[in-house]
This record gives structure tokens, C-alpha cells and sequence, in this order.
């Protein structure tokens, strides 16, 4: 997995934060994604809601799981 370097800009940043969900392989809770991301727990949320809003993400509110969309 490749970790934005602080000169890659949100998008950057965004799409780490999409790899590493797919890199689970498997339907994962926000906290875990938050333990293995070097972003604050509120910057990782805003860009699983913006990921899931575009469809790249698809979030199980009854699981509470995030999966590829």
C-alpha cells in the first residue's frame, strides 16, 4: 500500500485511505481502518463518507462495515 506523502494533496491522501480498505480484502470497521492509518480519526472519516458518496466505497450501516463499491 502506498501512504500519501504530505505533498500529494487530499486527492492523494484519499485514495490511500480507499487502498487501504481494499488492501482488508474483506468488509472492515472504521476502527480498524483508523488503526493502521497515519490520519486523525475525523480526516479518515470525511474521506470514507466522500469515497462511499462517490461510489467507491460502500458502507453497511446494519454491520457497520465499509467495502469496495
Amino acid at each position: 500500500m502506498n501512504i500519501a506523502r504530505d505533498n500529494d494533496g487530499t486527492v492523494g491522501k484519499a485514495l490511500s485511505a480507499l487502498e487501504l480498505v481494499a488492501a482488508f480484502e474483506r468488509p472492515v470497521r472504521f476502527s480498524e481502518v483508523l488503526e493502521h492509518s497515519p490520519y486523525p480519526k475525523a480526516t479518515l472519516y470525511r474521506f470514507l463518507q466522500t469515497l462511499t458518496n462517490q461510489g467507491l466505497l460502500q458502507y453497511d450501516p446494519d454491520q457497520g462495515v465499509y467495502s469496495m463499491g
